[in-house]
């Protein structure tokens, strides 16, 4: 769990890593069901998590990664 006494880096990329695991779920669910509109849906949630993660990684990018 994340509280106020995290580092904000680690936080956003322990967040990134869930987005990335989330991704993995939806995919892997999109190829078991052979129902169309329930393999969209979870192709739809996959895609979801993929812009998740590009807005953690801008504000990881743009805000702390700077200094680097």
């Amino acid at each position: 769990m994340i509280d106020s006494t995290d580092d904000p880096i680690e936080a956003i990329q322990l967040a990134i890593k869930r987005e990335e695991a989330a991704y993995q779920f939806y995919m892997k669910h999109s190829k078991i069901f052979k129902n169309e509109a329930t393999r969209k849906m979870f192709e739809r949630l996959a895609n979801e998590e993929i812009l998740h993660k590009e807005k953690l990684q801008k504000e990881l990018d743009d805000n702390y990664l700077y200094e680097m």
